[in-house]
This record gives structure tokens, sequence and C-alpha cells, in this order.
């Protein structure tokens, strides 16, 4: 038999045990739903920006990283490379949602201007070959995506993806987005055509 001192012992920190028990359960499930609704991983939809191309681009010169970056299908690539081309360059990741909810606009875009030799598309990640031709196949999409092979300089700046810069054919940044954009749209077909 337990003694009058244990049974209240023990009835006390059952108590304070079942109370600090569901204290915490409905902490967690408040801390959840929170980070669901707060947090766009959390989301289904996405909603995608229509791009300011009146806001002021950063000032540095790409072609002056002279990094390599590779092309899904192992070939090397140097934005100097590019001279003479807008450029479309664009940081993503395949587990980043906004950056998924861009890609279909993305692909848009790429379709409007795949036949010209004066734009060039480049999707940059610094994932593996094999999970990017796996999001490209799953998805249908056929813009070029490449690998990072080096650290970025500093001069971009990404500090979150989607990142995305639209390059002139004089080399310099003409336009800068962080976040998910509706790339396909009017404004931004029309300004590409601008600079070509």
């Amino acid at each position: 038999m337990l003694s009058q001192k244990m049974k209240t012992w023990f009835n006390k920190f059952f108590v304070a045990g079942v109370v600090s028990g569901i204290f915490l359960t409905v902490t967690v499930v408040l801390i959840s739903g929170y980070l669901f609704f707060t947090f766009p991983a959390g989301r289904e939809n996405i909603e995608l920006e229509i791009p300011d191309f009146s806001a002021a681009p950063p000032a540095f010169e790409p072609f002056a990283y002279t990094g390599t970056l590779r092309t899904a299908d192992g070939k090397s690539l140097r934005l100097s490379d590019l001279r003479d081309k807008v450029v479309f360059l664009n940081f993503w990741a395949t587990w980043c949602p906004p950056c998924k909810a861009e890609m279909p606009s993305i692909q848009g875009l790429y379709n409007t201007f795949s036949g010209k030799e004066e734009v060039a598309f480049i999707l940059v990640s610094n994932e593996g070959e094999q999970v990017l031709r796996q999001f490209l196949r799953e998805n249908r999409y056929d813009f070029p995506v490449c690998i990072a092979t080096e650290t970025l300089p500093a001069a971009f700046n990404v500090q979150s993806i989607p990142a995305t810069f639209i390059i002139d054919r004089n080399g310099e940044v003409v336009f800068h987005h962080v976040g998910a954009a509706k790339w396909d749209d009017d404004a931004c077909l029309s300004f590409i055509r601008s600079l070509i």
C-alpha cells in the first residue's frame, strides 16, 4: 500500500503531467497552424506578382562573373558567352514552392522567345543533374537549366529564391525581381521585346 504522502505526491505530479501534456499538444497545434498559413510552403496557391519593370535594378557587371555554369546536358557555360543577347537569368530550386509556382509562366515566356537568337534563358540551381532532369521531365518543361559549379559572386546578392535578373544586350542588369512572378504577362513580353 502506498502511504498517504506517496499518494499525494503521485496525484500532484500526475495532474501536473496531464496538464503539461495538454498544454504542449495545444501549443504544437497552434504553432503548426501558424506556420502552415504563414509560409508559402504550406499553401497550395501562391499568388504570382506582375513584375514592376519601372523599379531601379542593381548596378553591377554580371558578365564580370567568370565562374562556369554546367548545363543539364553537361556542357560548360559562362555568362560572358551570352554577350550581345538579352538574358533572362533565374535562380531557383526544385524544393522551393514559389519557384515551382512561377515555372509554368517561365515556360510560357520561354516558348514565346525560344526561336529568337537574341534572347537567352538561364535558370540556375545548385541541385544535382538527376534531380533537375527529373523535375523538368515530370513537369514537361524544356527551358535551359544550369547548375552553379562555384559560388556566385556577391554582386548578385541572391539571398532568397526565386531571384530573377534580366540583362540587356550591353551586359547591364536592367531588371531584378525577388519572389514568384507571372513572367508570361504582356508587360514582361513587351519589356523583353523592347530590349531585342
